[in-house]
């Protein structure tokens, strides 16, 4: 990584936003009191935060209705 083209253009150079971010998306749902997760679980709650929060919302139910149909 160029650290000192990052810091001209004003980027952030440490891993400080990545793990916020791990924090607040992942982790956090996961360990709430009394919550236990199975590995299926799990993966459907990550792709749900997921999407909501890069605004793919509408994709996430589609490809629900979509999976529920073939079942």
């Amino acid at each position: 990584m160029r650290r000192n083209r990052c810091r001209k253009r004003g980027s952030p150079v440490g891993s400080g936003v990545v793990e916020s971010a791990c924090k607040q998306l992942i982790r956090c749902p996961f360990k709430r009191a009394g919550h236990r997760w199975s590995k299926a679980g799990a993966n459907l709650l990550l792709t749900a935060e997921c999407c909501f929060e890069n605004n793919r919302w509408a994709d996430f139910l589609e490809w629900r209705a979509c999976r529920a149909a073939a079942v």
